[in-house]
């Protein structure tokens, strides 16, 4: 008589959770959905987190391998120097304009970056592009 009541109290307790974890209930759904969009609220906050990191390691090599491009400027003006681009590349902009585009940010007081260093400034724009 006891293994009855212990089964069907197990039995009643599994019921129960099933009945609570059903898709009809609007509590659950609702708890979903919110938990739903705290995630991807934390997956944007992750990626412009991993954004600005980028930014910031792109001024810090830019101001460190292009001593005279970098002089006098203020950190928002070297970061344009790659946002433009990520902006243009994400619109499909091709290459060569997107080089122009470099070379045209990165000059600075009358000095203007090489094709060599427009190609190298390039690849440092590339992986800071979300």
């Amino acid at each position: 008589m006891k293994s009855a009541r212990v089964i069907g109290l197990a039995a009643a307790t599994v019921g129960a959770l099933v009945s609570c974890s059903s898709d009809t209930d609007p509590d659950a759904t609702t708890a979903t959905s919110e938990t739903t969009g705290a995630v991807e609220d934390m997956d944007r906050a992750a990626v412009m987190a991993r954004y600005h990191a980028d930014l910031n390691a792109f001024v810090a090599m830019f101001r460190a391998r292009y001593p005279d491009l970098a002089v006098d400027r203020n950190d928002a003006s070297i970061e344009h120097i790659a946002i433009e681009p990520c902006i243009d590349l994400a619109n499909g902009v091709d290459e060569q304009t997107v080089l122009a585009t470099i070379a045209e940010l990165a000059e600075n007081r009358g000095t203007a970056p090489t094709p060599e260093q427009t190609q190298q400034i390039y690849t440092l724009v590339v992986p800071v592009c979300p």
